[in-house]
């Protein structure tokens, strides 16, 4: 059983959940750096696919690259996928194949594409997945990974944070970890790197997803610390010299250009002001391997309307 049901019995009757990853993920050490490997299921994509569970037809959209429509794409049946063009990096060009979608030339095109959907949903036919996949529902699933962490250091599995480090794209991960640390009595501050532009990564989306996400468990809306790190986000997609360093550093972990270097890169240039700083590795490495699918699962269904 997931810690987080364990915890709010009640939430089932709130939210679908239907399990799709073996949990907990492990955590190891590399180079005196603990790492939670969210890697070893395929990515932390997964974790919010246990809690999102539309009716109906779906319609996903975002960068052509995109690991969030990858995993979706693995999983969901009936969904139709419309991408917009992307800066491309060697891991975002290693998702494009398995993303059956229709490739909009521009975003005027992604734009009409979109339009044509708008009836289905406005009619409640279809339903429009959001970007990166980061809804309320889909931020109890790092809330259940804060109190798996929490288990794990319980147990001596691995010693207790005194800071995470993690990407800050769309939101759910860091409003999760930082409603779950609270929940669980770890006070552990977070150092959400931004990955994506600041409409959609800042830090008032993160508490208005951590309160709705409260909400949903009768908790109240309380974080741990969270601090913004902007000094790592060039454009997404956009590699840097920092995140390639911290890819030599963490080999033979696999680290995406996009996400978890940028994070990993903040941590080694923070790294002294911490005894046991934790790497969340979100990254689910690349798209054949590392993934632990529980059977029975969706598959790929329709795509490029």
């Amino acid at each position: 059983m997931r810690p987080i049901f364990e915890r709010f019995p009640r939430v089932r009757d709130r939210v679908r959940f239907e399990p799709l990853v073996e949990l907990p993920t492990p955590v190891t050490e590399h180079r005196g750096i603990w790492v939670k490997r969210d890697d070893r299921i395929g990515g932390g994509k997964y974790r919010k696919l246990e809690f999102y569970h539309p009716p109906g037809d779906l319609v996903a959209w975002g960068p052509e690259g995109s690991n969030w429509l990858r995993a979706v794409a693995r999983v969901k049946r009936q969904v139709r996928i419309y991408t917009y063009p992307q800066h491309h990096n060697p891991h975002s060009l290693l998702n494009v194949p398995h993303i059956p979608a229709k490739r909009c030339r521009d975003y005027l095109e992604w734009g009409v594409r979109m339009l044509g959907e708008l009836p289905r949903v406005v009619g409640g036919r279809t339903t429009l997945v959001p970007l990166g996949g980061s809804t309320p529902e889909t931020t109890l699933g790092f809330v259940n990974a804060a109190l798996e962490l929490a288990g794990q250091v319980e147990r001596k599995e691995c010693p207790r944070p005194d800071a995470v480090f993690v990407p800050l794209g769309t939101c759910g991960t860091v409003a999760g970890l930082a409603l779950g640390f609270r929940l669980a009595g770890l006070d552990v501050p977070i150092h959400a790197v931004r990955v994506g532009v600041p409409m959609t990564a800042r830090l008032r989306n993160v508490w208005g997803l951590a309160s709705q996400a409260a909400w949903l468990l009768d908790a109240r809306p309380a974080l741990t610390r969270i601090v913004l790190e902007r000094g790592y986000y060039r454009g997404y997609g956009v590699p840097i010299p920092e995140g390639t360093e911290a890819q030599d550093f963490f080999h033979p972990l696999d680290l995406d250009e996009t996400y978890s270097a940028k994070a990993a890169a903040c941590l080694l240039a923070r790294r002294p002001a911490y005894r046991t700083p934790f790497f969340w590795l979100t990254y689910g490495g690349t798209p054949a391997g590392n993934l632990r699918l529980r059977e029975p699962f969706g598959g790929v269904g329709g795509s490029s309307g």
